[in-house]
């Protein structure tokens, strides 16, 4: 979801469009949709830990949260140079996904040497 509101941000920044709230409204009720099934999945690995080893459920809506994300970021991409942009984005996202104000400013310094 960090990557698809990034992405939002710096679309609407690049495209001189305000950044409503609306938008923050969406990520935020995806946020709720993501969020309540993925600690009900986890409550239930949880009860079948003593069979199963291995977060079954919890991984595979994961799994399915990580795909829907990065097709929603390059579902309203169309040119290339959207593309590599978006992903661009999500590569510095990924190799910093421990350290996130590295993550943020890396992604300021390539948006603004990107517009200069």
């Amino acid at each position: 979801m960090l990557v698809d509101l990034l992405a939002a941000y710096f679309k609407c920044k690049k495209c001189g469009i305000k950044w409503e709230s609306n938008t923050l409204k969406r990520t935020a009720d995806k946020a709720n949709k993501y969020f309540l099934p993925m600690i009900a999945l986890t409550l239930i690995d949880c009860l079948i830990f003593i069979v199963n080893k291995y977060p079954v459920f919890t991984l595979a809506l994961g799994g399915f949260c990580i795909l829907s994300e990065w097709f929603s970021v390059f579902e309203h991409t169309h040119t290339k140079q959207e593309q590599r942009e978006a992903a661009k984005t999500i590569n510095v996202i990924l190799k910093n996904k421990g350290d996130v104000t590295s993550t943020f400013r890396e992604i300021l310094n390539d948006y603004c040497h990107d517009n200069k």
